[in-house]
């Protein structure tokens, strides 16, 4: 999650660390923006030279919990808006959402980030089997799915979204210590 617009960011994990310090490449680029309060939601990467995820470089950077010269570059995903210049959008359906987020990020243009665009239903015949072959294609960790006309429900895993991973993406020996 990331707050910013107000010549400051905070950027906030899932579990509600405060990882502002972190990526500082990020946080500095938004931190320049005034435009009235922004509240996003997204995934910092770490992209390889195809901009697939690397899982396993990002865990090793935000594991040591600062910046420093030379990191690997990191980038902020954001695919969904929830406040806007103050005003809160949440109760607002994922597309207009999204929609709003698009122009956002357009006028922007910030360094690090990346506006993470959807394939609507009415796009491909059956979507969800295409963008899991996509994804299998490409070698990607897997795919995030929510209804169109969804609301954000904070910390909630509703019914209105799915994540399908592709077998093996994120092997279990990565979280052993």
């Amino acid at each position: 999650m990331g707050q910013f617009g107000d010549e400051r960011c905070q950027l906030r994990s899932r579990n509600g660390a405060d990882c502002t310090m972190w990526f500082r490449e990020v946080s500095d680029a938004l931190a320049k923006i005034r435009c009235g309060q922004i509240i996003v939601d997204g995934e910092m990467c770490v992209l390889d030279e195809f901009g697939r995820s690397d899982f396993e470089a990002l865990h090793m950077r935000a594991r040591r919990r600062r910046y420093a010269e030379g990191s690997i570059p990191v980038t902020y995903c954001v695919f969904d808006l929830l406040v806007y210049k103050g005003k809160s959008l949440i109760d607002l359906p994922l597309v207009e959402r999204k929609k709003t987020l698009c122009h956002l990020m357009e006028k922007l243009r910030a360094a690090h980030t990346l506006f993470v665009q959807h394939v609507a239903s009415s796009d491909v015949p059956h979507p969800i089997s295409w963008l899991y072959e996509q994804a299998l294609a490409h070698q990607l960790e897997g795919i995030v799915g929510k209804r169109e006309d969804s609301i954000y429900e904070p910390g909630v895993r509703s019914k209105s979204w799915f994540k399908l991973k592709r077998p093996g993406a994120v092997p279990a020996e990565r979280f052993k210590r």
